[in-house]
Formats: structure tokens, sequence, C-alpha cells
């Protein structure tokens, strides 16, 4: 029942704060999942890094991101982004713009110089 969910989110998210509310960030997240349902995949990825924007370890962004990808046949971007989303890799961020991938939580590799 995909359409009834998705008016179901939609009344939610429409009568819930969205500023740094988690609970609209997990509603958006349901949204990528029905999305996908629907074959809007593009759609799907855009609403996913959306997300990232405010929680980059969200996990229903991830996990969508990694089945839009897959349906696209970038299955490149698939693993990556599953592997992000089950914590074997992850980002820093410096202070200067630079950004590091930890891969297992242990080694650094710069990835923008």
């Amino acid at each position: 029942k995909i359409e009834e969910s998705n008016i179901m989110n939609e009344k939610a998210m429409d009568n819930m704060q969205k500023e740094n509310n988690p609970i609209f960030l997990d509603c958006l997240g349901l949204k990528t999942n029905i999305l996908n349902a629907q074959f809007k995949y593009e759609e799907s990825i855009k609403l996913g890094f959306e997300i990232l924007k405010d929680d980059q370890n969200h996990y229903t962004a991830l996990k969508s991101l990694t089945k839009s990808y897959a349906h696209l046949g970038n299955h490149r971007a698939s693993i990556f982004f599953n592997r992000l989303a089950d914590g074997n890799i992850r980002f820093e961020i410096k202070d200067n713009g630079n950004v590091d991938l930890f891969i297992h939580h242990k080694d650094k590799i710069p990835i923008n110089g």
C-alpha cells in the first residue's frame, strides 16, 4: 500500500516542525523508500542527499541511496553507500575543508588533497 503510506507520511510531515527535527528526517527517509518503490530513483537520490546535509550518518537515507543506485546500474556507488550505512567507512570533514575517508574506522585516506 505504497500510495496510502505516501499520503499518511505527507500528512505527518505537513504537521511537524522541520528544523532540527530527527523525526522529520525519518519521514523524509520513508519518502525516499516510497520513491524507490515507485521507480523514481533520481528523485529518491536527490532527497537522500538533502537528508545527508542535515545528518551525514542517516541510516535510512544511506540505505535508500544504496537501492537507488543499484537500480540505476551504478553498482560502485551502491556499494559505497551501503558501506557508509553499515559503518564500514565514514567521513571526517576538517576545518580547512579537506575530507578524510576512514576505512573500517582504522586507516585514513585523504580524498581531496
